[in-house]
C-alpha cells in the first residue's frame, strides 16, 4: 500500500523566501570577504594556479524568484537587488584584476555570487568590456564563468568567445545531484535532467563545461550521500564535463542548512565520506579532473565537514591540498584514525521513508 503524501503547509521555496527576506544587508557576526584568491586549477589535466575574482553584484535572480538554492548563503554578499552602476562593476573588476601577476597563473575564474551570464546581474556591456581587457592578457589560457543554465544564450556565448580570441572559455554550473527530486524539492534548484542534457548537446565542442556536485544534501543518510555523489559524477562525465567540483555541504547563516541544523535535523558529511566518493570513482579520474572545493564560501561557513577533533585538520589538508594537486587517491593510504569505525557505523544507518515523506515530516 502506497503512503499518501500530504502537501505540507510550508514548502522549501516558501521557507527560503522567508529566510531571504530576513537576510540583512550586512551581519557583523559573519566574516564576509569578497575579492580575490589563488586556488588549485587544471589546464589540459595539468595542475596550475587559478585566480578567482568574485564581483559584487545585485545578487542571484533565482533568490528573488524562488528563494534561491537551499544551502547557498552568498546572497548576503550582494547588494540584494539594489542597482549597481556599470562603472562600479568595471572598477570592482579592475581593482581586483590588477592584484594578480599572471606570469604563472594561466586560469581565471570570474564569479558574482550568482550568474555571470544573466544581464540583470552583470550587464552585457560590462562583461564584454571585461572580456576585451582579458583578451590582451598573453599569459591567460582559460576563463571560467559561473552561471545557471537559464542564461546560456548561444549567440551571447559565441560573442564572448570571439572577443576572448585564443583564450578558451569554460562554463561552470551546478548539477548538485543525480536525483531530480533532491535537486528540485530539497535543494530548490529548478533545473531538470533534460536541461543539462540539452545544454550538453548545444555546447559540447563549443565551450568546456564544469559541473558542481553537492556532497550530502539535507535529508540523506551518509551512505545515500556517497551513492548520490558517485552517480552524479558518472552522469556529469557522460554529459561531457571536463571537470567536476565536489562541493561538500557546509553551514552558512541564512540558509536552509542553518535552519535544519538548529532544529537538529541535519549533519554535515564526514571527511571520510568525501574520500570514499573519490575512491569509488577512481577510474573516472583518469578522464576528468575531480576537484574538492575548499570550504571557503562567501561568507565563511559557520561549520564545515569534519571527522574527530584529532584527525579533521590533517584529513582536510590531505583532501584539499595533496589529493587536489596529485588527483590520486593513493595519498590517503598514509593517514589513519580510529574514528573511522564511528563513520562505518554511520554508514549502516538507513531510512526507508521516501525523500518526499522525510521532507513532509520535517516541514509539517
Amino acid at each position: 500500500m502506497t503512503t499518501e503524501i500530504k502537501k505540507p503547509e510550508i514548502t522549501i521555496a516558501g521557507l527560503l523566501k522567508k529566510i531571504r527576506q530576513e537576510t540583512p544587508l550586512s551581519d557583523n557576526s559573519l566574516n564576509i570577504k569578497r575579492g580575490t584568491e589563488i586556488r588549485q586549477g587544471y589546464l589540459n589535466r595539468i595542475p596550475v594556479k587559478r585566480a578567482v575574482i568574485t564581483l559584487k553584484s545585485t545578487g542571484c535572480e533565482w533568490v528573488r524568484i524562488s528563494g534561491g538554492c537551499s544551502l547557498c548563503g552568498h546572497y548576503i554578499c550582494t547588494s540584494q537587488g539594489e542597482k549597481i552602476e556599470e562603472e562600479s562593476y568595471l572598477t570592482d573588476f579592475l581593482d581586483h584584476y590588477k592584484l594578480f601577476d599572471f606570469k604563472d597563473i594561466p586560469l581565471l575564474c570570474l564569479y558574482n555570487s550568482g550568474s555571470i551570464l544573466n544581464y540583470s546581474e552583470i550587464p552585457k556591456e560590462v562583461l564584454l568590456k571585461i572580456c576585451r581587457i582579458l583578451s590582451a592578457n598573453k599569459n591567460l589560457k582559460k576563463v571560467v564563468f559561473e552561471t545557471r543554465l537559464d542564461y546560456c544564450n548561444k549567440d551571447y556565448i559565441l560573442e564572448l568567445k570571439k572577443i576572448l580570441g585564443p583564450i578558451s572559455l569554460e562554463l561552470a554550473t551546478g548539477l548538485e545531484t543525480r536525483n531530480e527530486t533532491i535537486r528540485n524539492l530539497i535543494l530548490n534548484k529548478g533545473v531538470l535532467d533534460k536541461d543539462y542534457e540539452n545544454f550538453s548537446k548545444k555546447f559540447k565542442g563549443i565551450v568546456d563545461f564544469r559541473f558542481y556536485i553537492i556532497v550530502k544534501p539535507p535529508f540523506l543518510t551518509e551512505s545515500e550521500a556517497i551513492e548520490d555523489a558517485c552517480a552524479a559524477i558518472h552522469y556529469a562525465y557522460n554529459l561531457g564535463a571536463k571537470e567536476v567540483h565536489l562541493e561538500p555541504a557546509t553551514i552558512q547563516k541564512y540558509t536552509l542548512g542553518y535552519f535544519l541544523q538548529n532544529q537538529g535535523q541535519y549533519n554535515l558529511p564526514w571527511l571520510y565520506t568525501i574520500i570514499e566518493i573519490l575512491k569509488r570513482v577512481k577510474q573516472l579520474t583518469k578522464h576528468i579532473d575531480i576537484y574538492v572545493s575548499p570550504f571557503a564560501h562567501k561568507p565563511s561557513p559557520l561549520k564545515i565537514p569534519s571527522n574527530c577533533l584529532k584527525c579533521s585538520s590533517p584529513y582536510e589538508d590531505f583532501i584539499l591540498n595533496k589529493y587536489n594537486y596529485f588527483q590520486d587517491v593513493a595519498v590517503f593510504d598514509d593517514i589513519h584514525c580510529d574514528c573511522v569505525e564511528q563513520w562505518k557505523e554511520e554508514l549502516k544507518k538507513s531510512d526507508n521513508r521516501t525523500i518526499e515523506n522525510r521532507l513532509l515530516e520535517i516541514l509539517s
